[in-house]
């Protein structure tokens, strides 16, 4: 009992935490007069700076509060076959839900525009996936990991990450299931890659390619090349909260969860020692 308090109020405490520090830095410092009142500019402050918070709070209670029992958090671990991986799976979730979209005549281009700096928003985009993929399956899924097992963390870091998109309550209830298939999707990659890197590739190119599809939702000052609208019943379309509310994208987060379930065991068949859900996950 007293373990769990421990552990629980470490995660309450770095969650608050950090919360607390972003909240407080970008109210008081919410516009900087370096950004020269540039949306691009002040787009990728406000995406920077939180990311900057939470490696500090990361190195804090990984290194400072375990003391002895630091927790490492590798970011790439076998560089070139995480890359690969990451690319393939971030491509195919992506790739399969506009082909289904396309396929089925609901989604359809308006109208394709050229935004300028493309280059930062994307970069914004990249920084914003890093900040997710470290604060919840950084640390916290770290300790929850070698204190219990990988259902608990899991299952405590996708509650996290489903309040952090808030706006999931509001947009139905499928829309929330496919925030949580999500997170345990991304939760599986970084257990069979043993690192974040593969996670933050795939996060990143959902939520890049999806925002120039207009098919992914962002803050409104993010740009979008390709307007879309989305029809059919609100059980295909989404919705008002578009594809991410729609069981299209529940379906193929099942499939992917399902292909990194066997990807997972076939890893643990042709290595005795590599990790699976009945074990520890071992960065």
């Amino acid at each position: 009992m007293k373990k769990t308090f421990i552990n629980f109020g470490k995660v309450i405490i770095f969650f608050l935490c950090w919360s607390i520090t972003i909240v407080t830095l970008l109210t008081v410092w919410e516009y900087p007069e370096f950004v020269s009142n540039k949306d691009y500019l002040l787009r990728l402050y406000w995406e920077t700076a939180p990311l900057i918070v939470t490696i500090l709070m990361t190195i804090i209670f990984a290194k400072i509060v375990e003391r002895k029992n630091t927790i490492k958090i590798p970011i790439f671990k076998n560089s070139i076959d995480t890359i690969i991986f990451g690319i393939v799976v971030g491509v195919l979730w992506i790739g399969m839900v506009l082909l289904v979209a396309l396929g089925m005549d609901i989604l359809h281009i308006e109208k394709i525009t050229y935004p300028p700096n493309l280059f930062i928003w994307i970069l914004a985009i990249f920084l914003n996936t890093i900040m997710q993929e470290l604060l919840v399956r950084g640390y916290m899924f770290s300790l929850l990991n070698r204190e219990y097992n990988l259902p608990v963390a899991i299952i405590i870091t996708t509650i996290i990450f489903t309040f952090m998109h808030g706006v999931a309550f509001h947009a139905g209830l499928l829309a929330l299931i496919n925030i949580v298939t999500t997170s345990i999707l991304l939760s599986l990659v970084v257990v069979y890659k043993k690192g974040l890197g593969a996670s933050i590739l795939i996060h990143f190119i959902w939520n890049s390619v999806g925002r120039l599809c207009g098919i992914v939702s962002l803050p409104n000052d993010y740009p979008i090349i390709f307007k879309t609208t989305i029809s059919g019943s609100n059980l295909i379309s989404g919705g008002k909260s578009g594809i991410e509310g729609s069981i299209i994208v529940f379906f193929i987060n099942c499939i992917l969860i399902i292909g990194l379930l066997i990807y997972g065991r076939f890893q643990s068949r042709k290595l005795p020692k590599y990790v699976n859900m009945r074990n520890k996950y071992t960065p």
